[in-house]
């Protein structure tokens, strides 16, 4: 669930009716997913971290360790409980392959709604 809309459903000014991930969210239990719902789609936000084509391995290695130490410290992981956004590491190569599912799921969807490329 976004945080941008998070606070407005713990403070009750909105209202959420399903949640898109697999499973209910911890912080709001009485709201079911979708495929409860009978609707047989899931979804996640995703934040990533990319650089330009033919950026050198050893600046790639830097930026890699980095990122995975900073999301694995217990205050990066605090501040992002706080905000109800879930942290997870990924390499690039099983991010990777999250993105080619992304791709094909949202051509189909492009597609059924007549919006794909000709």
């Amino acid at each position: 669930m976004p945080s941008e809309t998070y606070q407005y459903f713990k403070a009750g000014s909105m209202r959420p009716l399903a949640v898109f991930s697999k499973k209910r969210l911890p912080d709001l239990p009485n709201v079911p997913t979708l495929l409860e719902k009978g609707i047989n789609f899931t979804d996640s936000s995703t934040r990533a971290i990319f650089a330009p084509k033919g950026t050198p391995e050893n600046i790639i290695k830097v930026l890699h360790d980095g990122f995975k130490k900073c999301i694995e410290d217990k205050t990066f992981k605090a501040m992002f409980k706080k905000l109800n956004e879930p942290v997870a590491y990924m390499d690039g190569k099983s991010f990777q392959k999250i993105l080619l599912e992304q791709k094909e799921l949202y051509g189909k969807v492009l597609k059924a709604v007549g919006l794909s490329k000709k």
